[in-house]
């Protein structure tokens, strides 16, 4: 992969996928259109009849791991704990040198 698209947070307990450039962008844009259309239908499903909701939040939640999985594969990964070991090694350096 040359550019990813978004970079993922990794850390204790931490979950962030954050839009890169211009296709990660087009990517969130489009996902959230598509999950606003069964949002949308759920309106008229749950008039006709309120057991087809289940259904219907269960392709939502497919939709939304779906993409997790996706952008996560199509991401750079900055691992938090490393991050911030190698900026205490860092200020430690800093302080060595006098700078």
């Amino acid at each position: 992969m040359d550019d990813p698209w978004f970079d993922y947070f990794r850390g204790r307990g931490r979950l962030q996928i954050i839009p890169r450039n211009a296709k990660g962008w087009a990517a969130t844009i489009l996902f959230i259109v598509g999950i606003m259309i069964p949002v949308v239908a759920m309106q008229w499903i749950a008039a006709s009849s309120p057991v087809l909701i289940v259904p219907c939040l269960g392709v939502i939640l497919l939709g939304v791991l779906l993409f997790v999985r996706w952008a996560k594969a199509h991401s750079q990964v900055i691992d938090l704990k490393e991050v911030s070991r190698d900026y205490a090694e860092f200020q430690e350096w800093k302080k060595r040198n006098g700078r």
